[in-house]
Protein backbone atom coordinates (compact mmCIF):
# COMPACT_ATOMS: atom_id res chain seq x y z
CA UNK A 1 0.00 0.00 0.00
CA UNK A 2 2.06 3.10 -1.05
CA UNK A 3 1.98 6.10 1.85
CA UNK A 4 0.61 9.51 1.70
CA UNK A 5 3.30 10.76 3.93
CA UNK A 6 6.01 12.85 2.92
CA UNK A 7 9.24 10.73 2.57
CA UNK A 8 11.67 11.36 5.96
CA UNK A 9 15.25 11.51 5.33
CA UNK A 10 18.56 12.84 7.72
CA UNK A 11 19.18 16.18 8.21
CA UNK A 12 21.85 16.43 5.77
CA UNK A 13 19.71 14.86 3.10
CA UNK A 14 17.31 17.80 3.61
CA UNK A 15 19.87 20.45 3.36
CA UNK A 16 20.15 19.24 0.19
CA UNK A 17 17.23 19.24 -1.08
CA UNK A 18 16.44 22.65 0.18
CA UNK A 19 19.71 23.84 -1.61
CA UNK A 20 17.80 23.00 -4.72
CA UNK A 21 14.88 25.31 -3.72
CA UNK A 22 17.21 28.35 -4.84
CA UNK A 23 17.58 28.49 -8.39
CA UNK A 24 19.93 31.53 -7.91
CA UNK A 25 22.37 28.23 -6.96
CA UNK A 26 21.46 25.53 -8.92
CA UNK A 27 19.56 26.21 -12.69
CA UNK A 28 16.38 24.43 -13.45
CA UNK A 29 18.52 22.57 -16.41
CA UNK A 30 21.44 21.52 -13.74
CA UNK A 31 18.46 20.60 -11.45
CA UNK A 32 17.03 18.36 -13.96
CA UNK A 33 20.41 16.89 -15.40
CA UNK A 34 21.32 15.53 -11.61
CA UNK A 35 17.54 14.22 -10.95
CA UNK A 36 17.66 12.41 -14.04
CA UNK A 37 21.46 10.90 -13.63
CA UNK A 38 20.35 10.33 -9.80
CA UNK A 39 17.05 8.14 -11.38
CA UNK A 40 19.35 6.49 -13.57
CA UNK A 41 22.56 5.56 -11.67
CA UNK A 42 19.79 4.09 -9.18
CA UNK A 43 18.14 2.29 -11.91
CA UNK A 44 21.75 0.95 -13.01
CA UNK A 45 20.74 2.31 -16.27
CA UNK A 46 23.89 1.73 -19.10
CA UNK A 47 26.03 4.11 -19.17
CA UNK A 48 25.61 6.64 -16.52
CA UNK A 49 27.86 7.06 -13.59
CA UNK A 50 27.61 9.34 -10.61
CA UNK A 51 30.94 10.49 -12.01
CA UNK A 52 29.70 11.25 -15.29
CA UNK A 53 26.45 13.23 -13.85
CA UNK A 54 28.43 15.37 -11.72
CA UNK A 55 30.90 16.40 -14.58
CA UNK A 56 27.97 16.97 -17.51
CA UNK A 57 28.43 20.01 -18.93
CA UNK A 58 24.80 21.38 -17.42
CA UNK A 59 26.52 21.70 -13.91
CA UNK A 60 29.37 24.04 -15.47
CA UNK A 61 28.16 27.17 -13.21
CA UNK A 62 27.53 24.46 -10.13
CA UNK A 63 30.53 24.45 -7.61
CA UNK A 64 31.08 20.54 -7.42
CA UNK A 65 30.35 20.95 -3.24
CA UNK A 66 26.54 22.41 -4.41
CA UNK A 67 26.02 19.06 -7.06
CA UNK A 68 27.44 16.81 -5.21
CA UNK A 69 25.09 17.31 -1.87
CA UNK A 70 22.14 18.01 -4.15
CA UNK A 71 23.07 14.32 -5.68
CA UNK A 72 23.42 12.52 -2.68
CA UNK A 73 20.23 14.46 -1.07
CA UNK A 74 17.93 13.29 -4.18
CA UNK A 75 19.01 9.99 -3.97
CA UNK A 76 19.18 9.07 -0.52
CA UNK A 77 15.26 10.65 -1.10
CA UNK A 78 14.26 8.62 -3.89
CA UNK A 79 15.79 5.19 -2.09
CA UNK A 80 13.56 5.86 0.95
CA UNK A 81 10.65 6.90 -1.35
CA UNK A 82 11.26 3.67 -2.63
CA UNK A 83 11.52 1.85 0.29
CA UNK A 84 9.09 2.86 2.24
CA UNK A 85 6.34 2.77 -1.20
CA UNK A 86 5.42 6.50 -1.17
CA UNK A 87 2.93 7.11 -3.54
CA UNK A 88 4.20 9.99 -6.06
CA UNK A 89 2.11 12.31 -4.98
CA UNK A 90 3.65 12.21 -1.16
CA UNK A 91 7.20 12.37 -2.98
CA UNK A 92 6.07 15.57 -4.47
CA UNK A 93 4.48 17.20 -1.51
CA UNK A 94 7.57 16.26 0.31
CA UNK A 95 9.90 18.05 -2.32
CA UNK A 96 7.44 21.35 -2.34
CA UNK A 97 8.11 21.31 1.97
CA UNK A 98 11.41 21.09 1.99
CA UNK A 99 11.46 24.40 -0.30
CA UNK A 100 11.57 23.20 -3.99
CA UNK A 101 9.38 24.55 -6.56
CA UNK A 102 6.63 23.17 -8.26
CA UNK A 103 8.32 22.77 -11.35
CA UNK A 104 11.19 20.85 -10.11
CA UNK A 105 9.02 18.55 -7.77
CA UNK A 106 7.40 17.63 -10.69
CA UNK A 107 10.40 16.75 -13.03
CA UNK A 108 11.03 14.16 -9.60
CA UNK A 109 7.66 13.09 -9.35
CA UNK A 110 7.48 11.70 -13.50
CA UNK A 111 10.98 10.76 -13.10
CA UNK A 112 9.57 8.51 -9.89
CA UNK A 113 6.30 6.89 -11.30
CA UNK A 114 9.06 5.97 -14.33
CA UNK A 115 11.60 4.60 -12.52
CA UNK A 116 9.37 2.78 -9.01
CA UNK A 117 9.32 -0.47 -10.28
CA UNK A 118 12.30 -1.11 -11.39
CA UNK A 119 13.90 0.38 -8.39
CA UNK A 120 11.91 -2.04 -5.56
CA UNK A 121 13.37 -4.78 -7.55
CA UNK A 122 16.66 -3.55 -6.94
CA UNK A 123 15.89 -3.02 -3.59
CA UNK A 124 14.68 -5.81 -2.78
CA UNK A 125 17.24 -7.91 -4.90
CA UNK A 126 19.87 -5.97 -3.06
CA UNK A 127 18.34 -7.58 0.42
CA UNK A 128 17.34 -10.77 -0.41
CA UNK A 129 20.37 -12.34 1.26
CA UNK A 130 20.20 -9.93 4.42
CA UNK A 131 19.01 -11.41 7.82
CA UNK A 132 17.36 -10.00 10.70
CA UNK A 133 18.05 -10.74 14.31
CA UNK A 134 15.04 -12.28 15.89
CA UNK A 135 16.53 -13.30 19.39
CA UNK A 136 19.91 -13.20 21.30
CA UNK A 137 21.24 -15.84 23.87
CA UNK A 138 24.45 -15.43 26.02
CA UNK A 139 26.30 -16.64 28.89
CA UNK A 140 29.31 -15.74 30.96
CA UNK A 141 31.93 -17.86 32.13
CA UNK A 142 35.60 -17.41 33.57
CA UNK A 143 39.01 -18.06 31.53
CA UNK A 144 41.46 -18.92 34.07
CA UNK A 145 44.38 -17.09 33.16
CA UNK A 146 48.13 -17.78 35.32
CA UNK A 147 50.13 -14.57 36.53
CA UNK A 148 53.05 -14.08 38.51
CA UNK A 149 50.76 -13.76 41.48
CA UNK A 150 48.87 -16.72 40.85
CA UNK A 151 46.18 -17.47 38.49
CA UNK A 152 43.11 -15.06 37.76
CA UNK A 153 39.53 -15.45 36.02
CA UNK A 154 38.78 -13.48 33.65
CA UNK A 155 35.24 -12.87 32.21
CA UNK A 156 34.27 -13.71 29.02
CA UNK A 157 30.47 -13.78 27.37
CA UNK A 158 29.78 -15.84 24.72
CA UNK A 159 26.96 -14.10 22.36
CA UNK A 160 24.35 -16.08 20.07
CA UNK A 161 22.61 -13.88 17.73
CA UNK A 162 20.01 -16.06 15.78
CA UNK A 163 18.81 -14.83 12.44
CA UNK A 164 16.46 -15.41 10.00
CA UNK A 165 16.19 -14.85 6.02
CA UNK A 166 13.61 -13.38 3.96
CA UNK A 167 12.89 -16.96 3.21
CA UNK A 168 12.48 -18.27 7.44
CA UNK A 169 15.71 -19.77 7.30
CA UNK A 170 17.22 -19.80 10.89
CA UNK A 171 20.96 -19.59 11.17
CA UNK A 172 23.12 -18.56 14.33
CA UNK A 173 25.87 -16.35 14.46
CA UNK A 174 27.92 -16.79 17.32
CA UNK A 175 31.47 -14.81 19.05
CA UNK A 176 33.08 -14.29 22.32
CA UNK A 177 33.92 -11.10 24.09
CA UNK A 178 34.63 -9.38 26.63
CA UNK A 179 33.24 -6.76 29.01
CA UNK A 180 34.56 -4.01 27.62
CA UNK A 181 34.26 -5.14 24.14
CA UNK A 182 30.70 -5.54 24.41
CA UNK A 183 30.52 -2.23 26.36
CA UNK A 184 32.15 -0.53 22.99
CA UNK A 185 29.71 -2.86 20.94
CA UNK A 186 26.60 -1.42 22.81
CA UNK A 187 28.08 2.25 22.23
CA UNK A 188 28.24 1.31 18.81
CA UNK A 189 24.87 0.07 18.57
CA UNK A 190 23.37 2.96 20.49
CA UNK A 191 25.26 5.18 17.95
CA UNK A 192 23.27 3.80 15.21
CA UNK A 193 19.80 3.85 16.80
CA UNK A 194 20.65 7.95 17.22
CA UNK A 195 21.17 8.10 13.58
CA UNK A 196 18.35 6.29 12.65
CA UNK A 197 16.25 8.25 15.17
CA UNK A 198 17.94 11.78 13.75
CA UNK A 199 16.52 10.47 10.35
CA UNK A 200 13.30 10.02 10.97
CA UNK A 201 12.90 13.08 13.11
CA UNK A 202 12.70 10.94 16.29
CA UNK A 203 13.84 13.23 19.49
CA UNK A 204 15.49 11.04 22.64
CA UNK A 205 12.98 12.79 24.57
CA UNK A 206 9.47 11.72 22.63
CA UNK A 207 7.41 14.47 21.43
CA UNK A 208 9.52 17.75 19.29
CA UNK A 209 6.82 20.16 20.37
CA UNK A 210 7.69 22.54 23.21
CA UNK A 211 6.74 22.70 27.03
Amino acid sequence: MEGAEAVAVSREAEGGLRLAGSSGSISDAAFTEVARGAFGVLARAAGITEDGVLGSEALSGVSKADAKALYSALCTYIVEAVRAESSAEAVGTGLVDLGLSAARAKTVVSLYRDARARLADLLADTGVSLGKVVDVEWRLDYQVQSSGVGKTHKPQYFIKLKTATPTGELKDVEFTATLQQLQDMLTRLKEASGAVEGMVGVDDGGSSSGG
